[in-house]
């Protein structure tokens, strides 16, 4: 029996079921349910009450809308934090998730930038600038897709540490974009290397996990 099939069926009748305490509860009008549709029933009760576990589960969950587009946006509590942090530190002292992925074969500078425009345009995140509106901190989302890609050539891997240590650097939050990437190309080996940074208050690991995640798809 397709269960998905059977409970459409009923649906179109106006019969509903659904299940508690391992029992298959129906609610329909007065004389539409059957002996036949009892005997289904009956007959897969276990494969209905397994369906029906799994269908509440996902019905208790609440999708999460999208905001009302307006020209800026309070920020949360963890932002505020980081905020003030980034405020008060010494010449703005970097405070950001860097990553370096190695890469064992060569890359179009094109593609990577064509990859990450793209990324730009699904994120909101990476498309946005914080200032100062009415003396609060709010942040703005841009629509350009603005990105700063830095192109790099190393002879070994010695020289690595080198190129991360002028690769990350401070940010300024009042321009787009708060996301470094650069491509280290090493002309010694088939290993390449891109780096990856962004200021804390658009992203954590778990951000930068999905968007190396989501670069390598």
């Amino acid at each position: 029996m397709n269960i998905k099939v059977f409970l459409t069926r009923l649906n179109e009748e106006n019969i509903k079921l659904s299940e508690s305490n391992n029992k298959v509860l129906i609610s329909a009008p007065k004389g539409s349910v059957t002996e036949d549709i009892i005997k289904e029933i009956k007959d897969n009760k276990q494969e209905l009450i397994k369906y029906l576990k799994k269908t509440k589960i996902w019905d208790s969950f609440i999708s999460i809308e999208p905001v009302v587009k307006k020209e800026y946006y309070t920020l949360s509590s963890a932002q505020e934090r980081i905020y003030l942090l980034h405020q008060m530190s010494v010449e703005k002292e970097t405070i950001s998730v860097f990553r370096c992925f190695s890469i064992m074969r060569e890359i179009s500078f094109k593609l990577i930038k064509d990859i990450f425009i793209s990324l730009t345009k699904r994120h909101d995140s990476l498309r946005t600038t914080f200032d100062l509106v009415e003396d609060l901190p709010v942040q703005l989302i841009h629509s350009d897709e603005n990105i700063d890609l830095e192109q790099y050539e190393i002879f070994s891997i010695e020289e690595l540490e080198q190129i991360k240590s002028i690769f990350i650097r401070p940010f300024d939050l009042t321009k787009t974009p708060l996301l470094r990437v650069g491509y280290v190309k090493n002309t010694s080996s088939n290993e390449n290397y891109l780096m990856v940074d962004m200021h804390h208050i658009i992203s954590d690991g778990v951000s930068m996990d999905l968007l190396q995640n989501e670069f390598s798809k």
